[in-house]
């Protein structure tokens, strides 16, 4: 189950867990929580801490952000 977080940008995962043990399976749950923040957000905060930004990309592929990536990658140099 995921729902959206008690932050911008955050949500929370349920997770329930199978794990083998002979003829039976053992049950476990977790809850998983995921953060992030604005493009530039991390851009002033590595910007801060004396990062130089060089190139930011989404989903792996070579093209800019949109409103639907999933990933941000970041390429910084200090």
């Amino acid at each position: 189950h995921v729902c959206e977080g008690k932050y911008p940008y955050s949500i929370e995962h349920e997770l329930t867990f199978f794990k083998r043990q002979g003829e039976t399976y053992e049950r476990f749950e977790e809850t998983h929580y995921q953060r992030t923040f604005a493009i530039e957000e991390y851009i002033q905060m590595l910007e801060d801490v004396g990062f130089k930004i060089l190139e930011i990309s989404a989903d792996f592929l070579d093209q800019a952000p949109t409103e639907e990536s999933e990933r941000i990658i970041f390429v910084a140099q200090k």
